[in-house]
C-alpha cells in the first residue's frame, strides 16, 4: 500500500506532519463517502492504514462541503507550504478506532440500535473496545465524554442522533475522525424495523480486520499453557437473534458477522452454536447444538467454548484506554436492562489493563437471578 509523507509548516510557523494514506472513492450510486488526510500536528499520534481500502484516484486536500444529507463532516487542513524535506515515516498497525453516537431514550428502537453496535463491534479486531456515547443533538450525556473523545482519537465517528451544526463543528475540533458519518435508515417504510436496521454501513469506507483473525493467537488462550492448547478450538455461537434475551449477545458476542451464521472453518476452529429447541436437524447450524442459556453459559465456564468477546479483546494494546487506580483490576457487574446500563456496561470495559484482556463486566437483567440454576452457574463463570 502506498504512504505518502510529508512535513508542512503552517502559517502560525507549527510543523506538522501529515500521513496521507490511499483514499477511498465516492460513488453516488452506493453511499457519499471521503477518505482524507489526517493531520498529525495535534500531537503525535500511532497510526493505522487498514490493509484491505481500495485505492482510487478522485481525492481531494482539505475540507469538504458535504452537506447533512450526505451525513459526513469533514476534518479541516490549515493552509501550509511544503518545507521541501524528504522523510521516512514508519506505521504501525493497530485496530480501527471506532466511536459511535447513540440515542439513550428507552425505547424499543434505541434498543434494537444498540443491539446493532454491540454486534458490529463484535465482529473487529479489539472492537470490543469501541466507544459508544450516549449523545443529544447539541451535547454528549455528560460533558465527560468530550474529554474522553479526546482522548480515545477515533479514525471514524457514525452518530444515529441527528445533531446540531455547531455539536458537528466541537466534536470536528475534538477529535478530527476521518470520517464522519451519519446513519440513513435502510428499511422501507412498509417493512418492520429490526436490529439490521441499525447496522452502519462501512462497506464503501473501511474493510476493518475481523475478531475472527485472532481465533489462533496464542493471547486468546492464555489460560492455557501452549502444550495444552488445542489446534481446532471451539467458538460459541447463536443461530440467529433473540432481542428479548440479551445476556449471551451482550456480554459475550454470537458470532463474526452481522449478516450470516458463524459456521466452523475445518481445521482452524469448530463451533458450539445455541439453537432453538425446533431447528431442523438438516440446517447446519454449529458443530455441536446447544439449546439454552444455561448450556451455554455452562461451556464458557467450562472453557469447553470460547466466546467472540475473547478474540474482540485480545492484541488490543494500540487502544487507548484510560487508567483507574481504583478501577482497573475490578470486575464490574451491572444489574439493569435499560439503554444506559446498557451503554454503561459497554464503555466500563475500557477501565482495565491494557495488557489484561479478560472479560472485567457483566451486565444482567433483575429476572436472571430467578433462575437458580443461571445464578449457580454464573458463580461458576465468576470462580
Amino acid at each position: 500500500m502506498n504512504l505518502y509523507c510529508e512535513f508542512s509548516q503552517t502559517q502560525a510557523g507549527v510543523t506538522n506532519l501529515l500521513l496521507i494514506t490511499p483514499n477511498v472513492y465516492s460513488d453516488p450510486k452506493h453511499t457519499d463517502i471521503y477518505q482524507i488526510p489526517k493531520p498529525l500536528g495535534r500531537r503525535m499520534r500511532r497510526v493505522h492504514f487498514e490493509s484491505y481500502v481500495p485505492e482510487c484516484p478522485h481525492s481531494k486536500l482539505g475540507r469538504h462541503n458535504a452537506d447533512q444529507d450526505n451525513g459526513y463532516v469533514m476534518m479541516k487542513r490549515d493552509t501550509s507550504t511544503s518545507i521541501g524535506k524528504t522523510i521516512q515515516a514508519t506505521a504501525t498497525n493497530r485496530p480501527v478506532k471506532i466511536a459511535y453516537l447513540v440515542p439513550f431514550e428507552d425505547t424499543p428502537d434505541t434498543h434494537l440500535n444498540l443491539d446493532a453496535v454491540f454486534f458490529e463491534s463484535y465482529t473487529r479486531w479489539a472492537g470490543a473496545y469501541t466507544l459508544v456515547i450516549p449523545t443529544k443533538t447539541e451535547k454528549f450525556l455528560v460533558d465527560g465524554y468530550d474529554e474522553w473523545l479526546n482522548y480515545y482519537d477515533p479514525d471514524f465517528i457514525y452518530s444515529y442522533v441527528e445533531l446540531e451544526a455547531a455539536f458537528i463543528e466541537k466534536i470536528d475540533r475534538l477529535c478530527c475522525p476521518i470520517a464522519f458519518l451519519k446513519h440513513k435508515e435502510k428499511n422501507p417504510d412498509d417493512l418492520e424495523i429490526d436490529w439490521r436496521s441499525f447496522l452502519p454501513s462501512w462497506n464503501h469506507c473501511i474493510q476493518p480486520v475481523s475478531s475472527i483473525s485472532t481465533v489462533q493467537s496464542s493471547a486468546s488462550y492464555s489460560q492455557f499453557s501452549q502444550e495444552d492448547r488445542i489446534s481446532e478450538p471451539t467458538v460459541f455461537t447463536q443461530y440467529g437473534m433473540e432481542p428479548t434475551n440479551r445476556f449471551l449477545a451482550d456480554n459475550f458476542g454470537t458470532g463474526f458477522s452481522p449478516h450470516n451464521v458463524t459456521h466452523a472453518i475445518p481445521g482452524f476452529f469448530k463451533t458450539l452454536c445455541l439453537v432453538p429447541p425446533d431447528l431442523p436437524s438438516h440446517i447446519l447450524a454449529g458443530t455441536e447444538r446447544c439449546f439454552s442459556t444455561l448450556e451455554s453459559l455452562r461451556a464458557i465456564s467450562d472453557r469447553e467454548a470460547t466466546p467472540i468477546v475473547r478474540f474482540a479483546t485480545v492484541n488490543s494494546a494500540g487502544m487507548p484506554r484510560p487508567e483507574s487506580r481504583g478501577w482497573t483490576s475490578a470486575f464490574r457487574m451491572f444489574i439493569g436492562s435499560t439503554a444506559l446500563d446498557r451503554i454503561h456496561f459497554w464503555n466500563s470495559r475500557h477501565l482495565g489493563d491494557t495488557w489484561n484482556a479478560a472479560s472485567n463486566a457483566l451486565i444482567l437483567e433483575s429476572a436472571f437471578f430467578d433462575d437458580e440454576q443461571l445464578v449457580k452457574q454464573l458463580g461458576q463463570y465468576l470462580n
